[in-house]
């Protein structure tokens, strides 16, 4: 994950994405994926739709709030969206 995600650079071999060459094209590659890392020791202070906000406007994503909505959605973030990020758990229930 951290080759294809620009966080480290390979030591021989290509990593693609979507066909895409990461080390070529590393911005184009970032955009075919989504990657949450498992901390973010930035902003703890700040809610989950605050943060997500500020990183979309960071990446220039348009439509913003509703596909920041989506997100929320796709990944189960409902009931924690109203929660500051450092409020979050890592732990996950086996149900």
């Amino acid at each position: 994950m951290k080759i294809i995600t620009g966080y480290l650079g390979q030591d021989s071999g290509q990593a693609f994405v979507c066909g895409i060459d990461v080390n070529e094209h590393p911005l184009e590659t970032k955009k075919k994926i989504g990657y949450l890392p498992e901390a973010n020791p930035l902003y703890p202070d700040m809610y989950v739709r605050e943060y997500l906000d500020f990183i979309a406007g960071a990446h220039g994503v348009g439509g913003k709030k509703e596909k920041i909505e989506a997100v929320i959605a796709t990944v189960g973030l409902g009931p924690e969206s109203k929660k500051k990020i450092g409020q979050l758990s890592k732990a996950t229930s086996s149900g």
